[in-house]
């Protein structure tokens, strides 16, 4: 009616309603500026410590902590998180002087296998071509077997130090790239994978910066994370809709020391509660990334 007043109750439910308003577009507008990485596509590299070869040349501290340890040992906090040293190769044994002319050109290979030409041709001395049968020498067969027996103890044994070749080399090529634009990339060091599918969100929740360092007279790589902190990724984990406010701290309480010493025994309890508390289940993966300083990080 002309004239009649809004009663109170009623303009507090507008101003209410309009803040809201104003706090979601501000919200989606920071979204959109700086948008949170749901998954691990935002990352140019991605190393799967899990998916290491084993081998003496790659030593990676591991361990389980209890969250009421407040106390660390500074010594074993400054040691190299991780270790991975130019592994030596080793040359396929030579096979016996009666093969020579009949194996493939690869046999060197630990991938390939060791095959043989069936025949040959060959000029006698009546300078006619004739064609000889690899089976026609008895001698020829067995020293065959006997040299590819040896050769496959040296290919089971070759290829860990191979993959660890790759890995060093790899790792090698990352500290390249972060030498020549250290200025706005970062390691880190990633656990506690989130999956949440309405979000679509496959994300580590736990992260922790990471420091490589070159040592080329061993040759060798060193991980290190000295004094840096475990962050919790809060801005990811305030887009899963069953995450009210600061429950996650109550779950991840004071995350601190290295995340590789955090092991299965601590990561399982702390999964349980995360599970009851807000329906999603954490995977136990360590990862590390290569980050954009200038892209989005977890809050401080």
């Amino acid at each position: 009616m002309p004239g009649s007043k809004e009663s109170p109750e009623r303009g507090t439910e507008v101003a209410q309603s309009r803040l809201t308003q104003v706090f979601k577009f501000l919200k989606a507008l920071n979204e959109l500026r700086n948008p949170v990485p749901r998954d691990l596509s935002a990352y140019s590299q991605i190393l799967w410590l899990d998916k290491w070869p084993t081998h003496p040349t790659i030593v990676i501290q591991r361990g389980d902590r209890e969250d009421n340890e407040e106390e660390t040992d500074v010594d074993a906090e400054m040691e190299p998180t991780i270790r991975v040293q130019r592994a030596r190769l080793t040359a396929c044994p030579n096979p016996p002087t009666l093969l020579d002319g009949w194996l493939n050109q690869t046999w060197q290979s630990v991938d390939a296998e060791a095959e043989v030409l069936e025949s040959r041709n060959f000029v006698n001395k009546e300078k006619e071509t004739v064609t000889i049968q690899f089976v026609d020498d008895a001698a020829r067969v067995e020293v065959l077997n006997v040299w590819k027996g040896t050769r496959e103890k040296w290919a089971a044994a070759e290829r860990p130090a191979i993959e660890a070749r790759q890995l060093f080399e790899r790792i090698h090529a990352l500290w390249t790239t972060i030498q020549r634009e250290g200025d706005r990339l970062e390691l880190v060091l990633a656990d506690g994978m989130l999956e949440e599918a309405t979000q679509l969100i496959r994300h580590p929740i736990l992260l922790q910066r990471i420091n490589l360092e070159f040592d080329p007279a061993v040759p060798e790589f060193r991980f290190s994370t000295g004094t840096e902190k475990v962050e919790l990724h809060q801005p990811l984990l305030l887009l899963v809709p069953t995450i009210e406010g600061r429950m996650h701290r109550s779950v991840f309480t004071k995350p601190c020391g290295n995340l590789v010493l955090f092991g299965v025994r601590w990561f399982t309890e702390k999964n349980v509660r995360f599970r009851r508390w807000c329906g999603c289940w954490l995977f136990f993966v360590h990862i590390i990334v290569l980050r954009d300083v200038g892209g989005a990080r977890s809050n401080r």
